[in-house]
């Protein structure tokens, strides 16, 4: 009995102590996605302490065996990723769904097209791409595209007129930036100022921001560089989300986007609504836009592309003043203006190495200056716009070759202007990356354009990308560029301007393009997956100015001028930034830029141009990114508008929270100019104060 009493227990025993350690040894198991919910492949898996890695597959899926029962921290790490750190209890109720953030380092793979017009990851790109994508949008809360550059490296926003805020590229005058909405110009309104406020947030997918001569591949006006906006496509899977915002000046905003597949295609409709009175008495406004973006599988290897566009906007309605009063009015807005745009487009893949694409794209802009007094011409414009573009690009091993014909009308119907003036324009380009070496890629391009009126355009550029390893790149371009007088720069009929003492000028068919030259150099450092740096220098020089100079005539004793290719300029300079994501949590970014310009044969600075301009951007998000706070400040040097009156140095501060509440629904909270500083003291429209909103957001 005794030796049977002691096996039995041994056995009890045994059975016992392999039962407990079964039970604290575990199976840990889950997906990983990223912030939209796509599986994310080859991230590393492992469990604090344990050693144990897995690798996640193609579906995103891993399983890590015999950990033991407990409280653990599970870390998940990809090198396009900020860590993943949760603490779970082990044994699991159901497998982990672990999903990154927003917040992405450096290296992350984002596609971009601009600078080669095919898709390249942005680290691969052979000229220097800058990229504020969606998440950045949202987190900083912009409202229109103005918002989001604001504090951007090389950027200064500036007023023109009534169009509040236009982009200017390493100081050169913001016409000789080019706007583009998904590769197609956007003309401007007031001076042929490009209104980066009538780019709603709403819309955007990213932008993409080239700094430099750029007129290969695109044609007129991108002389200092490309502000290139992408706009939302549909995916495969339904997404939707609205936003409400209200504040001082009478400030209203609401915004939607609802986007999914239907059918044989996959569609994105957004919207906006913004309503104002930050502004001069009159000057006031509400506008809407509204744009639709699908795209149809016609075939395996054919995709039909359609979008579609409307924009309306109206300033306050003023009563109507006797001529005794102020000059009088006539009544009604003081400014009307609406644009609708469509686009088509083609793609064919031939094979695996050879995409065409084909489109078609067509612009009307109507607009209405009513302003006061009554002895001033109420002044209507109707413009229209065609493009048509083909391309071929096609890889050869590690080149690239992208090949492209491209044909533009443009025709002009103004108050100001006789008859109805149009221009015909034409081009064949070419560009060639040839891989010559593994951490060598070379570019060269070319671009010849056709005017029916001043004939032939050559413009060439060049670039070279080397890599010193994996830690830096080395970007340098270089080329000429040139920007086409506008119809109304050559037909303009005589007319009064009221400002600066009055008057007279008129338009002049004669004038030629003028022509700019110019590079730029980057460097780029990856010091760590969190800490990025990058410098620069750059310089452009401009020539056949086109002026608006005395005659030397008078018209009833009043000057008259006429515009004339005249001048000379020139803008050189450098530039810093410093990336650093410091913690899971934090990240830190600062820039600093030194710009010289000078408009020959005057000397001065372009006007509104700082020769110094810093910025300084914190970002910080709670564990699980539940709360979302956004610093950027700008310090703005010293610069002179075009009277040489010194503005002093200015500090601007943006300030942005947001709070998420569950279920898709966040609180909003933004004040922009904390310090109320008054950029531009002797603008007549714009009231520069400081702004504050509330809103809410739902995302689905």
């Amino acid at each position: 009995m005794n030796r049977t009493g002691t096996l039995l227990t041994c056995i009890v025993f045994f059975l016992s102590f392999c039962v407990n350690t079964m039970a604290e040894a575990a199976v840990v198991r889950g997906r990983v996605v990223d912030d939209s919910g796509k599986a994310v492949s080859l991230a590393a898996v492992s469990v604090a302490g344990t050693g144990y890695v897995a690798k996640t597959d193609d579906e995103g899926l891993f399983e890590i065996q015999d950990i033991e029962e407990g409280r653990q921290t599970v870390i998940v790490e990809h090198a396009s990723q900020l860590p993943i750190y949760q603490t779970v209890m082990v044994p699991l109720n159901k497998p982990l769904l672990l999903s990154f953030g927003s917040r992405k380092t450096y290296t992350t793979d984002a596609i971009v097209v601009t600078a080669t017009r095919t898709p390249r990851s942005i680290k691969d790109a052979p000229l220097p791409v800058m990229l504020i994508d969606r998440n950045e949008i949202e987190d900083i809360q912009a409202v229109s595209a103005a918002d989001a550059l604001k504090h951007e490296l090389g950027i200064t926003l500036m007023p023109n007129g009534f169009t509040r805020q236009s982009v200017s590229i390493h100081g050169l005058p913001e016409t000789y930036s080019l706007l583009l909405l998904d590769g197609q110009r956007v003309y401007g309104r007031h001076a042929d100022a490009k209104d980066f406020d009538h780019v709603p947030a709403s819309m955007i997918e990213q932008i993409e921001l080239i700094k430099g001569p750029s007129s290969v591949l695109y044609g007129s006006d991108a002389v200092a560089g490309i502000v290139n906006v992408i706009t939302r496509k549909g995916s495969d899977k339904l997404e939707g989300e609205a936003l409400m915002t209200a504040g001082n000046y009478e400030n209203r905003h609401a915004q939607f986007g609802l986007g999914g597949p239907a059918g044989p295609g996959r569609h994105f409709l957004s919207g906006s609504f913004t309503s104002s009175r930050q502004m001069q008495e009159g000057y006031g406004y509400d506008n809407f836009s509204v744009r639709y973006n699908g795209e149809y599988d016609l075939a395996e290897q054919m995709l039909l592309k359609i979008g579609a566009g409307f924009f309306n906007e109206e300033s306050e309605d003023m009563v109507a003043l006797d001529v005794s009063m102020d000059g009088g009015h006539r009544g009604g807005p003081y400014l009307k203006d609406r644009v609708s745009d469509v686009h088509v487009g083609l793609e064919y893949k031939m094979d695996s190495l050879t995409t065409l694409q084909a489109s078609m794209y067509a612009m009307d802009q109507d607009r209405v200056d009513n302003r006061p007094p009554l002895t001033r011409q109420e002044r209507e414009w109707d413009r229209q716009h065609y493009r048509f573009e083909g391309i071929v690009s096609h890889r050869m091993g590690e080149d690239e070759v992208v090949a492209g014909i491209e044909g533009r009308r443009e025709q002009l119907e103004q108050t100001e202007v006789a008859g109805s003036p149009s221009q015909n324009l034409g081009a064949l380009f070419v560009q060639y990356t040839w891989a010559a070496m593994p951490d060598l890629e070379l570019v060269g391009a070319g671009r010849l354009e056709y005017h029916e009126k001043w004939g032939w355009v050559l413009v060439p550029r060049a670039g070279i990308a080397l890599s010193l390893g994996d830690d830096i790149r080395i970007l340098a371009s270089g080329g000429t560029s040139y920007r086409a007088p506008t119809l109304e720069n050559m037909f303009v009929k005589l007319n009064y301007h009221p400002w600066g003492g009055g008057f007279y000028s008129e338009g002049n068919p004669d004038l030629e393009p003028e022509k700019g030259i110019g590079g730029n150099i980057d460097i780029e450092w990856v010091a760590t997956r969190d800490l990025v740096v990058t410098a620069g220098i750059f310089a452009t020089k401009l020539k056949d100015r086109i002026a608006l100079v005395s005659s030397g005539e008078t018209i009833d004793g009043v000057d008259l001028r006429k515009r004339v290719n005249i001048d000379e300029a020139l803008s050189y300079g450098t530039e810093i930034k410093v990336d650093w994501n410091v913690l899971p949590t934090l990240s830190l970014g600062g820039s600093y830029s030194y710009v010289h310009t000078e408009d020959k044969p005057s000397g001065e600075p372009f006007a509104l141009v700082p020769y110094h301009k810093a910025d300084v951007k914190f970002q910080w998000n709670s564990p699980g990114e539940i709360t979302g706070v956004v610093v950027r400040t700008s310090y703005i040097g010293k610069r002179k508008d075009s009277r040489s009156r010194m503005y002093d140095p200015a500090i601007v501060a943006d300030v942005s929270v947001e709070q998420r509440l569950g279920q898709g629904f966040s609180l909003l909270a933004a004040v922009d100019n904390v310090f109320a500083e008054d950029l531009f003291p002797y603008d007549s429209y714009v009231l520069h104060d400081r702004n504050w909103r509330l809103g809410l957001r739902y995302v689905y």
